[in-house]
């Protein structure tokens, strides 16, 4: 729906930039206080993530307002490198995101496994007693 309306907005008012700018960032400033109060997803790292996604969208959101043609070059030109470290810092946030999930699940996969092996080296000793008591009583 989101995107639907942002399309809506882009196609019917393409000369009015200032309410295009002002419309993106309300909706998704909504989208961010839809995401804080629901919490659509299961795990919560990913409501977290989504939320930090969308908090970056709307920093980049306002170097809009820079990139029109009130501001001058040399402006734009800084702003420019602010919204490339505001990407940037989006995908590193993301990756290290992404390398925790990652690193958790291979730590529960590890204790699993180590249970698992565990109980069959358990099971394995339980046998081998059985089996010296048999031995033990056919002698």
């Amino acid at each position: 729906m989101r995107r639907f309306t942002v399309i809506l907005i882009l196609t019917l008012l393409p000369l009015y930039r200032l309410v295009q700018i002002i419309a993106h960032l309300a909706s998704t400033s909504v989208m961010v206080v839809f995401l804080i109060r629901v919490k659509p997803f299961y795990r919560q790292t990913v409501n977290i993530q989504e939320i930090l996604n969308e908090i970056s969208v709307i920093i980049a959101g306002f170097h809009l307002f820079i990139f029109t043609e009130w501001v001058e070059r040399d402006g734009r030109i800084i702003m420019g490198w602010s919204l490339i470290a505001v990407i940037g810092l989006n995908v590193i946030m993301n990756m290290v995101m992404l390398a925790y999930v990652v690193f958790h699940m291979m730590c529960i996969k590890a204790r699993r496994k180590y249970a698992i092996n565990q109980r069959a080296l358990i099971l394995l000793r339980q046998t081998n007693k059985r089996k010296l008591i048999l031995q033990a009583r056919q002698v």
